[in-house]
């Protein structure tokens, strides 16, 4: 006897839960064509497991109500997924439908045929708007919609817990700026660049302004968060943060698709499809390119308002290096001297006094420069 897709029989005059598999086979031309063995499948509204299936035939696990002939149709149902997550031996993946919500899933990587039966499993997201990037963190796949944080706390039976935190997550159309190193994810939103351990997400690019940026795509290398984004006006920007000292630089204006490692190297894809080492030894070296250095501005006023008398640099310099002092963010720099092609060498600049509030030194060249150390000569008089 079948009750609730449970079967029953009859052992000395009382009915006993049956210790044997039950299987259902459907017959029919050309019912198995298009289904394979461990496909996930749905008969009705019931969950079934391929069992074999040949041209006109189907064995699938597990009974139906209604043994007989009828008009019957089988499905093999897979989610249209945002975002895919591989995390030890489950797909996790994320769909946001309007109208229906969120959902999360998860399958066996070894069996992507597979979304209903058995080791499958879903659940529905409580999550504010689309899905907007993924990760992993800490043995858990993490699911980013444009506010909140979603955890997935993997279970091997397969009772896996959703944790979801209202907090800054990945921007619309930055899913590729999400990149983790030694524990922590790092990803644009739309407040900034975000560091993300766990705990509640901290911005990490003040440094950068309070411009919006767009579009962005990252990879960490080597300790260093790797940027490539648009400004409100669309103009490319590729910078670099140092995640333990959080201080940024910024590269040149190339236009970034991708950013990625390979073969011990950072490397990149621009927009006319051409592809760089942007750090590690791969490829050929560019020669002589063109950089700019600025540094943070000093302030003055905070020290009795002494005067700049001088910048004392160890540094080495292939090619050209010119270098600049700007008083009080006047916009008209004062070139200060220029250098060529000198090897580990200590350099002093002597600087006619001034009165200022702050001032800022910044460098340009062509070719490399290596800033070894580097001292400020200040001068405080009537004191």
């Amino acid at each position: 006897m079948l009750v609730e897709d449970t079967l029953y029989v009859r052992r000395a005059g009382s009915w006993r839960v049956s210790d044997r598999e039950v299987f259902t086979q459907l017959a029919c031309a050309g019912i198995g064509e298009n289904f394979r063995e461990e496909d996930g499948v749905t008969l009705g509204e019931t969950a079934h497991q391929v069992v074999s299936a040949d041209a006109d035939t189907l064995l699938l696990r597990g009974p139906i109500l209604t043994p007989g002939e009828m008009e019957l149709t089988v499905t093999r149902p897979a989610p249209q997924l945002d975002f895919v997550q591989v995390w030890g031996d489950r797909v996790f993946g994320c769909r946001h439908a309007a109208g229906s919500g969120s959902m999360l899933w998860a399958c066996a990587p070894d069996n992507i045929r597979n979304w209903v039966w058995d080791d499958a499993w879903s659940a529905k997201a409580w999550a504010s708007g689309p899905f907007t990037g993924c990760g992993a963190l800490h043995g858990s796949p993490i699911f980013f919609t444009e506010n909140c944080i979603l955890r997935i706390y993997p279970d091997s039976g397969g009772d896996h817990r959703v944790d979801t935190l209202a907090a800054p997550g990945v921007a619309p159309g930055s899913g590729k700026s999400v990149a983790a190193w030694e524990g922590t994810l790092y990803y644009l939103s739309s407040q900034g660049v975000m560091a993300y351990d766990g705990s509640y997400p901290r911005r990490v690019s003040r440094d950068l302004g309070t411009e919006v940026w767009k579009n962005g795509v990252a990879a960490c290398w080597a300790g260093e968060y790797w940027l490539a984004a648009d400004n409100s006006w669309d103009i490319p920007h590729l910078v670099c943060c140092d995640v333990e000292e959080e201080t940024w630089r910024r590269e040149d204006g190339l236009q970034v698709t991708h950013l990625f490692t390979h073969a011990g190297a950072l490397q990149l894809v621009d927009s006319l499809g051409n592809v760089w080492c942007a750090q590690g030894l791969v490829g050929q070296t560019e020669e002589d390119f063109y950089y700019t250095c600025q540094l943070p501005r000093f302030d003055l006023y905070s020290l009795r308002r002494p005067k700049l008398v001088g910048l004392e640099l160890r540094l080495q310099v292939r090619g050209q290096l010119d270098i600049y002092l700007e008083y009080d963010s006047s916009g008209d720099p004062i070139h200060l001297t220029t250098l060529q092609d000198l090897g580990i060498s200590t350099v002093s600049i002597p600087i006619p006094p001034r009165l200022a509030d702050h001032f800022r030194i910044s460098f340009d060249g062509q070719g490399e420069l290596c800033i070894h150390t580097m001292a400020y000569i200040l001068e405080q008089r009537g004191v």
